[in-house]
């Protein structure tokens, strides 16, 4: 009895020890057969790249600016561990919460903190990664800011990421100051630096890479924060990939594949980004190296130096890319546009009255008096074409950007591929879309005004010669309004080439794109918006030369 006991004992532990691994492999993996993503095969991720060490743009052993950082790998090791091809979109931070919120992407990856206001929007991963809050400040007032108090001033301008965990605390701990809230980093430490703000609260980490590289900025103390660390923002009821996420966050630690993506990207976020801000590389306070004089300090600190344009240059290729997608944006800008214009221009001048019929009195004429006179003048046409301009032209194109993307473009689905092996379709499409419907606008007046500059005429002359309205616009009206408005034509495609620069806030990989990456990769503020300046001057310029060129060949038979 004791054996048969024994035995069945015995039997009893194997299966539990058989069954619990079992059991646990059945939960871990439960969600690859629910599994689901906004494009399908792809983990989609939002980031903003101005983020060292979490993400940032380095430099790779072949010269070519990649997306690096810890948040990166991280993203890496998870679309491999759900064997998903890895898509990464870059926007703004502000950017990241309303990509989440939008279901636009399947993750977002910016050092975000959880937050009670953030769930109801997202979903959290475990905290990935242990971090911090610091407030900083420049040495100019390292003597009188030494605490979260002291910086709690009227008089004093307090610094924070827009949308972030960092804004939030500046007014808890500082409500008494003015608080600016900005959507790029190395623009709050720009105005730290420049004496326009006083101090800033910025993520520790990241503090402690701006500091290594910008000398005269001080970390003044570490902010109480009751959630210490970061985790992913996950789109909003999608348990599975939730699932997915903290299986391979944990897969990560437990091989200590994390620890390694976090000390490889702390020493790329300050390796040799100090050539373009310290003279030779030096860095002050290393055994070995001399103090420099106070001249020496403030050449280190220029804002704008010869050095720092090399440094620049090592991310041409992002602005090279830059230059292609602005050049597309306006072509394909001014294509929709013109011919939206001209739909508008020719419904605002139409004489399409429907109702005509009631303002007729009873010998076939025309009233001009009364409720019903009006009625029948009203042109349906000519109203919607107007307020349409009207509109168009009182509100601001980030806001119809933001309105056709997040808006119209969340309830169409477009496909997902790339052009150029850099140019996001999904999100290039929205661009030119919102654009177009802009330049729209202002194109229809100045058509509208060339049609009309043309002498009424020759209308009358075509008439008579038998030509319809159609021929007649085709071959007498247009070519002459064509002729007139070339110079305005040619004004508002210089003005397309530089409105197209904010559409990259929906993650289009234009000049100014590219322009934050270097701004947020290699820790140099003034010398990439120099950049930009001189690309966009190249490409307004000789447009408006070419333009003046062929209006001097359509006038040579004009006699004045």
């Amino acid at each position: 009895m004791k054996k048969m006991f024994a035995l069945l004992l015995a039997l009893s532990m194997c299966l539990l020890v058989f069954a619990v691994p079992a059991a646990a492999t059945a939960t871990t993996d439960s969600w690859r057969d629910e599994l689901t993503t906004v494009t399908e095969g792809k983990l989609t991720v939002a980031t903003s790249p101005d983020f060292a060490p979490y993400e940032f743009y380095a430099i790779d052993e072949n010269g070519t600016p990649t997306l690096s950082g810890f948040d990166m790998d991280l993203a890496k090791y998870m679309a491999d561990y759900m064997g998903l091809e890895l898509e990464i979109v870059t926007v703004d931070f502000d950017g990241v919460l309303s990509e989440l919120q939008t279901k636009s992407v399947d993750l977002g990856m910016a050092g975000l903190s959880p937050s009670a206001e953030r769930e109801a929007i997202m979903d959290f991963s475990e905290i990935y990664y242990q971090g911090g809050q610091a407030m900083v400040t420049s040495k100019a007032y390292a003597d009188e800011i030494k605490s979260m108090e002291d910086a709690n001033k009227a008089d004093y301008t307090i610094g924070a990421q827009t949308g972030s965990i960092q804004l939030e605390l500046a007014n808890t701990n500082t409500p008494d100051a003015a608080i600016v809230s900005m959507p790029k980093v190395t623009d709050i430490i720009s105005e730290l630096l420049s004496g326009k703000e006083q101090a800033a609260f910025v993520e520790m980490d990241v503090a402690l890479c701006y500091q290594k590289n910008y000398p005269d900025l001080v970390v003044v103390c570490e902010v109480p924060y009751d959630t210490k660390g970061s985790a992913i923002g996950v789109c909003k009821g999608n348990a599975p990939l939730l699932a997915a996420v903290n299986d391979a966050i944990t897969a990560s630690q437990e091989d200590g594949s994390m620890e390694q993506f976090v000390a490889e990207a702390v020493d790329l976020a300050a390796g040799d980004k100090y050539e373009g801000l310290l003279e030779d590389g030096a860095v002050p306070g290393q055994e070995g190296e001399e103090a420099p004089d106070e001249a020496e300090e403030e050449s280190g600190n220029a804002f704008v130096k010869a050095k720092n344009f090399a440094t620049v240059a090592k991310y041409k290729d992002l602005f090279v890319q830059g230059v292609i997608v602005t050049i597309l944006l306006s072509v394909f800008t001014v294509l929709i546009g013109f011919v939206l214009a001209l739909m508008l221009a020719l419904m605002r001048m139409s004489d399409f009255r429907p109702l005509r019929f009631l303002s007729m009195n009873k010998e076939g004429f025309e009233e001009d008096t009364g409720i019903l006179s009006k009625i029948g003048k009203f042109n349906p046409l000519s109203f919607l074409a107007t307020a349409y301009v009207e509109i168009i032209r009182s509100t601001p194109v980030l806001v119809q950007i933001f309105i056709i993307y997040y808006g119209v473009f969340s309830m169409i689905s477009l496909p997902s591929f790339t052009l150029f092996g850099f140019l996001k379709f999904e999100r290039f499409f929205p661009g030119i879309v919102a654009l177009g419907i802009n330049s729209g606008a202002y194109l229809c007046e100045i058509i509208r005004s060339g049609i009309q500059s043309v002498d009424g005429g020759q209308t009358e002359a075509a008439r008579s010669l038998g030509m319809s309205q159609i021929q007649n616009l085709r071959f007498i009206i247009l070519p002459q309004a064509l002729k007139n408005i070339l110079p305005a034509i040619a004004n508002e495609f210089v003005v397309i080439i530089k409105e197209s620069s904010i559409t990259y806030t929906i993650g289009v990989q234009d000049i100014m794109s590219a322009v934050n990456a270097v701004k947020g990769a290699a820790f140099v503020i003034t010398e990439p918006l120099l950049v930009a300046t001189a690309i966009y001057f190249c490409l307004c310029f000789p447009t408006s030369k070419v333009i003046a060129y062929f209006e001097r060949r359509m006038s040579r038979g004009d006699k004045r």
